[in-house]
């Protein structure tokens, strides 16, 4: 009796051992490759052991069966070792049925019988379970009911038609930006389904973006910068607060329809919050990805103190190069801290091109200077001079 124990208690623990490697092995494949196929086999892992019954049904049959081999099959036989027996079942169950290992006598061999009906439809069973659970998860993942585990991330909490698709663009647009995961997180109320599906991830709430359950779920701990636009400025106000007591240390860009009441308030809460108007999207792009983009651009367009302006290049305007206009606006009473050149069409602006671009009548030129250039003051004839000689 205490023999049986003692080869019972060694294949369980051999199982056990082949079984850890295995499932270590296989992991840290899935790991190497792909965070969310790592994250999908841990939870069909869960899924398929929340029942006990399956695993508890093949191995009773399995040691039922081998003990029968034990006790008819001869000896010498190689099959009632438990690890050829284990090879056998295999060989059996994918009916590919080798040969090399196999019972001699009635009784094993009528066991064998049985066995070739029951495993092959135990797998097919137990794979039915395996494919049904990945694609519920998958399903899961996909409509933003659950997300793999990430930190460093950008959650933008809620989704608005009029411009949160616009922000997310301009965002993955940055070639050069940084290459955090982006989590648009949504009311399931509102939407079924991620509105993003297959841009960016997405994670749904039942319970409201203040809950508890939400917060661990979307993984605000660990964010690097959140966005909060929700379309409403007090339900934003509140949610800066929660967002800045559960991670302190994350910047919180928060949009308002009305900044000049708002923005005061947000501001008191620390210098990692930045207020932004709902009406530029392209600039909460820029500040999610540039913390402080917003109070640079206010700067710029202030009316005291240093400011942007713009003017054109007049028609009659002979051309020169940039290093010549640059010497221009560096010069004098015409001194600028900062210029940079635009196409006719008033399109994207060039900052800093080669000394030989030509500077030619239409375009437009962008300045930085305490004061706006009168009229009359840029003497574009002598620039124009200067060029030829």
């Amino acid at each position: 009796m205490n023999k049986s124990k003692n080869i019972l208690s060694g294949i369980r623990a051999n199982l056990l051992s082949i079984a850890k490697k295995v499932r270590g092995f296989v992991y840290g494949r899935l790991e190497s490759q792909s965070a969310t196929a790592a994250f999908i086999f841990l939870e069909i892992e869960k899924e398929l052991f929340k029942s006990k019954w399956p695993v508890i049904i093949w191995v009773s049959y399995f040691l039922f069966n081998w003990g029968i081999f034990i006790s008819f099959e001869p000896v010498d036989n190689d099959i009632t070792n438990w690890i050829n027996y284990l090879y056998f079942v295999s060989a059996l169950s994918s009916t590919v049925g080798l040969g090399d290992v196999a019972p001699v006598s009635e009784m094993g061999r009528l066991v064998s019988a049985f066995s070739f009906n029951f495993y092959p439809a135990f797998l097919v069973a137990y794979g039915a379970m395996l494919v049904k659970d990945f694609w519920k998860i998958s399903y899961k993942i996909y409509h933003g009911d659950i997300i793999v585990s990430i930190k460093d991330h950008i959650p933008i909490i809620s989704f608005q038609r009029n411009r949160t698709n616009i922000i997310i663009d301009n965002i993955l647009a940055d070639t050069r930006r940084e290459k955090r995961q982006l989590l648009l997180c949504f009311d399931k109320e509102r939407y079924d389904k991620n509105p993003m599906s297959g841009i960016v991830s997405g994670k749904s709430t039942k319970t409201g973006f203040k809950s508890d359950k939400f917060l661990k779920e979307a993984r605000i701990a660990d964010a690097a910068r959140i966005l909060i636009d929700t379309g409403d400025d007090n339900y934003n106000i509140a949610l800066c607060i929660i967002m800045r007591n559960v991670n302190p240390k994350a910047h919180i860009v928060v949009a308002f329809d009305v900044m000049h009441e708002n923005a005061p308030v947000v501001k008191l809460l620390g210098e990692n919050i930045e207020p932004v108007p709902t009406s530029m999207p392209e600039l909460i792009a820029r500040c999610i990805q540039d913390p402080g983009s917003s109070y640079t651009m206010m700067d710029m367009i202030d009316a005291d103190g240093q400011t942007k302006y713009r003017l054109q290049v007049p028609e009659d305007f002979d051309g020169c190069s940039w290093d010549d206009l640059k010497r221009f606006f560096k010069s004098g009473n015409n001194k600028a801290d900062a210029i940079a050149a635009g196409h006719k069409a008033g399109g994207k602006l060039e900052v800093n091109p080669p000394k030989s671009r030509c500077i030619e009548a239409g375009m437009f030129i962008e300045y930085l200077r305490s004061k706006r250039f009168k009229e009359g003051m840029i003497k574009w004839d002598k620039i124009s001079q200067e060029h030829a000689v």
